[in-house]
């Protein structure tokens, strides 16, 4: 018998083994993240039908029960609406100081010089992201037609008299980009702040941002329950052991429920069955994980621990070297160190969605699960199409995210000059010209000086009132006694 057929009969006597399968952040369609990554092992055995969306198969010999958990119900369509504020987005940058100040990182787990640049650098960037949000505001209304909202009928314009071109981007950022860039912030960045909210208890709007919806409270509790209730199934339905492959925000769900955040066994009847399940976890597969971001920002939604029970599984993270949003994992002990892998796969609009085509998680999967790696079929096209791929977005997404902000900055200019230009077309009829401009110039610097005060400090007066109702560690620890 030869050592390939050896491997074979190995893997037969194991019995079945579950796959766990956490979907990220988006709107999801159920069994689409089963495609992707059974067409990604596919490429490993050419037995596998690429098409298979779940069920029971074969790879390398191994029999394998795929359980998607699928949560994207609870944050699709109109759940979704509202869901992300970009004041919120704001005051998060200044999280990391209050956080620093109100003693909520464990020590040493920062090196301090390290934890000031982030404290200076982020309210920096967050102020471009502000000229982005406008300029992506601004560019929509121009491709989809919708400078027509802006010079609008009289009895289409809002009743109040102020008609600026800031007013008009603010209100297309809010309302009028429903199918667009407002609809794809509340599928995305929306499903980030509804979830930690929802497993911090910490939800807070002004009185100009839209209302909490009912339902949001409750999604973290929901979320976790689909966890818990396919891996339940998988333990009932006999499989010899259980492996979790999680994506970006999937990470984030699959880690909390492994480790018992808010997880009360004096009122819930399934605690047993799914501490014994949880003891069949022999893998961790995490891709595009923002964890340790997720640690930053908000450290008592990853306390660390042994968890809900002592599991003894090996935990392998996937990092991109142009995903924007996952990070290696040098912080998260729970259960032993963490092996990072870093990969080169997509640019930087891509590069958080291919994992389950890179060879380096496609080797490590197999390994995981079959006892040994499994070669991957890879063309020549392939490899040409992937580096084109990769080199068009890392020169395409620079170059249009300058172009975002640049508009928005052009927006941000414009209401500055616009105002103190409107006064001198008066004081032009009454003073020497030498004697106007200087006035037009000062006041457009008052305006520009104003408009970025208020929006820096808008930011941290609501950071600060919202980090001390939910996120400091005297709050925290009030709420989990």
């Amino acid at each position: 018998m030869t050592g390939g057929d050896k491997d074979v009969v190995a893997t037969q006597e194991r019995g079945p083994i579950a796959i766990l399968l956490v979907h990220g952040m988006g709107a999801q369609n159920p069994g689409e993240t089963s495609r992707k990554l059974i067409a990604g092992l596919s490429r490993a055995d050419a037995t596998l039908d690429p098409n298979q969306c779940g069920g029971t198969f074969v790879v390398g010999g191994q029999a394998i029960r795929l359980y998607e958990v699928y949560w994207a119900r609870e944050l699709m369509d109109d759940e979704a609406v509202g869901s992300f504020q970009m004041s919120e987005l704001q005051s998060l940058a200044w999280f990391p100081w209050f956080n620093r100040r109100d003693h909520s990182y464990q020590a040493k787990s920062y090196r301090s010089l390290k934890l000031a640049w982030w404290c200076v650098a982020l309210p920096v960037f967050n102020f471009f992201a502000t000229f982005a949000y406008y300029g992506a505001a601004l560019g929509f209304q121009v491709a989809h037609g919708m400078k027509d909202r802006i010079v609008a009928a009289p009895e289409e314009l809002p009743a109040k008299s102020d008609t600026s071109l800031l007013d008009n981007a603010r209100e297309a950022a809010r309302s009028a980009l429903p199918t667009a860039i407002g609809k794809l912030l509340d599928e995305y960045l929306g499903d980030v702040f509804t979830y930690m909210n929802s497993a911090g208890n910490a939800f807070h709007r002004e009185a100009d941002e839209a209302p909490v919806r009912p339902s949001w409270p409750g999604v973290y509790a929901r979320i976790v329950q689909h966890f818990y209730d396919q891996l339940t199934a998988a333990d009932a339905d006999g499989c010899s052991e259980i492996q979790v492959v999680a994506h970006s925000l999937g990470t984030v769900v699959a880690y909390h429920a492994m480790t018992g955040l808010r997880f009360d066994a004096n009122r819930r009847r399934d605690a047993a069955p799914i501490r014994s399940a949880l003891l069949k976890i022999r893998r961790l597969y995490t891709i595009g994980s923002p964890l340790e971001k997720i640690r930053f920002f908000w450290p008592s939604l990853a306390p660390g621990g042994p968890g809900l029970v002592a599991m003894n599984l090996r935990w392998d993270n996937f990092v991109s070297w142009f995903d924007p949003v996952a990070g290696a994992l040098t912080r998260f002990r729970d259960w032993g160190t963490v092996v990072n892998h870093r990969l080169l796969g997509g640019g930087f609009l891509r590069g958080h969605v291919v994992y389950e085509h890179s060879p380096v998680f496609l080797s490590v999967l197999t390994q995981g699960l079959c006892g040994r790696a499994l070669p991957l079929r890879r063309t020549r096209k392939e490899r040409w199409t992937d580096w084109l791929l990769l080199t068009g977005e890392t020169l395409f997404a620079p170059a249009a995210a300058a172009v975002v902000v640049f508009c928005g900055m052009a927006l941000f200019v414009a209401v500055a000059l616009l105002i103190p230009f409107l006064v001198s077309l008066v004081l032009r009829q009454f003073v020497a010209e030498q004697t106007w401009v200087r006035i037009e110039n000062i006041s457009s610097l008052v305006f520009l000086a104003m408009i970025v005060f208020v929006w820096l400090i808008v930011p941290v007066i609501r950071a600060a009132r919202v980090h001390r109702l939910y996120w400091s560690s005297t709050r925290t620890r009030e709420r989990d006694s």
